[in-house]
């Protein structure tokens, strides 16, 4: 768990240092950073090497995100078309917690268990007991891989929940196309199905 604590405040502080990035280059160009372009300014960041690099790569698209859509926003508002008002995504609080994302190739998933390593960084810096963490696979989850891992921290991170995310094929329902159901809300009625 503690772990899992130091994940999510690097989470936090790698999110804040893209942010960061991303703003100033707006008040400094009134332009957009993409994502190729903060990667570049933040690889060599404390906190983006002590993250997997797929997760600070995560961390850094989440940014791109919140941006994309501040921008949309504000293209929506300069046509008229929004009246509210627009403000810049804001940074993460000082003890506030992220999300970890760990993409599937980063997983790994045996006997039962989901597990995933951490970084050289992070082992030097911490000297973790364990060489990687590990999650039970829900038993109502049949997946050989593994697609993202989602660690997301709850009650200022004294809980974290846990999405699998994966992909299972899935046989189409065989439809009586000739049968309808429709619903009359009459008013007499609460509603009348025939």
């Amino acid at each position: 768990m503690k772990q899992i604590r130091f994940l999510s405040y690097y989470s936090a502080r790698l999110y804040n240092v893209g942010l960061y990035s991303v703003r100033q280059y707006f008040f400094d160009n009134n332009e957009y950073l993409n994502y190729s372009k903060n990667y570049h300014l933040c690889k060599d960041n404390e906190n983006y090497k002590l993250l997997l690099s797929d997760t600070s790569q995560q961390i850094l698209r989440l940014v791109e995100r919140n941006f994309k859509s501040f921008f949309g926003l504000l293209s929506l508002k300069q046509r008229g078309k929004y009246s509210e008002k627009i403000r810049l995504p804001h940074y993460k609080k000082p003890d506030e917690l992220g999300i970890i994302t760990v993409q599937g190739r980063s997983a790994r998933i045996r006997d039962g268990y989901v597990l995933v390593g951490f970084s050289k960084t992070f082992k030097e810096k911490h000297l973790p007991k364990n060489k990687e963490l590990r999650f039970r696979l829900p038993e109502n989850v049949e997946v050989e891989k593994l697609r993202e891992l989602r660690i997301i921290p709850k009650f200022n991170g004294k809980e974290f929940d846990i999405e699998f995310v994966y992909e299972k094929d899935i046989e189409p329902l065989k439809l009586d196309t000739g049968k309808y159901l429709s619903c009359d809300p009459g008013l007499d009625n609460f509603a009348t199905f025939f």
